[in-house]
């Protein structure tokens, strides 16, 4: 019996959990990266179809798209715009760790709502989130990272650059490199939690269910070193969320009618409780 690494196995799982999965039939991971969590997903239920999509086809992608199993198609695309996909062409579309590098979020989420079909569910995770303490996401998953905790928040990008050099030894070359992971590079959103949550609530999605993880490196300490210097006038909550899991749903219309239907049972079943 073939295994697979524990990391994806944890994806998988993942993905099975979230509600809508089991019946949904055509299912469309955004951001999809090494493509290994769909093709796993592929192989396990061969009635399903599955798509994914990302803006680069990296080697393993690309060898993995050679021998691909018959209900998996592997795209190259932008995750902002989803026009390769027709209207209502999914029942239940999914991302991990992508949200938080989608500057668009708005036009992003409205490409997602058209290709849904009614009653579809957008599953995802985020994290980590901007306004988190390794929201720059600079080898923030590294030991020896440069960037002490929340530094790109209660630090403007100069004094950032001064600490790199004074404090962490980097020469001006370096410290440039690191500023420009942090500030330039745009595939990261640069959205607080509470931004996110605004975005989300005013798209066409109905928030199905949403939990919040907490940023283990918050404390006091740090609270207040970034309430003292507020670079980006964030909600102080905001530094004790790492990440968001959420499910979306679509349904038809927030203000849809009554059908005719709808109606004549309506007059109906009044008119038999009084008999």
């Amino acid at each position: 019996m073939n295994t697979i690494p524990e990391r994806i196995a944890k994806q998988v799982a993942w993905v099975q959990k979230r509600p809508g999965f089991n019946r949904a039939q055509n299912i469309l991971e955004v951001g999809a990266g090494a493509f290994t969590t769909l093709a796993e997903l592929a192989q396990r239920y061969p009635d399903k179809q599955f798509s994914g999509v990302d803006h680069e086809l990296r080697p393993p992608a690309l060898a993995l798209a050679e021998q691909a199993p018959g209900n998996l198609q592997i795209l190259r695309h932008d995750v902002r715009n989803l026009s390769l996909f027709s209207a209502e062409q999914f029942d239940f579309v999914y991302s991990a760790a992508v949200l938080e590098h989608i500057k668009e979020l708005p036009e992003h989420l409205a490409e997602v709502y058209r290709i849904l079909r009614p009653g579809g569910r957008y599953c995802f995770s985020t994290a980590p989130l901007w306004s988190s303490s390794q929201g720059h996401h600079c080898d923030h998953n590294a030991a020896d990272c440069p960037i002490p905790h929340y530094a790109h928040l209660f630090k403007t990008r100069a004094q950032l650059g001064d600490f790199l050099i004074a404090e962490r030894g980097k020469n001006p070359e370096q410290s440039a490199q690191i500023l420009r992971r942090v500030y330039d590079r745009k595939d990261l959103s640069r959205l607080s939690r509470t931004q996110v949550r605004q975005i989300i609530e005013n798209s066409a999605f109905e928030i199905e269910s949403w939990k919040e993880g907490g940023d283990k490196n918050c404390t006091k300490a740090l609270i207040r070193a970034v309430e003292d210097n507020n670079v980006y006038g964030l909600d102080l909550a905001d530094l004790k969320i790492s990440s968001i899991v959420g499910s979306l749903l679509k349904i038809s219309d927030k203000h849809e009618q009554p059908s005719i239907w709808q109606t004549w049972l309506g007059r109906l079943l009044p008119s038999r409780k009084n008999d």
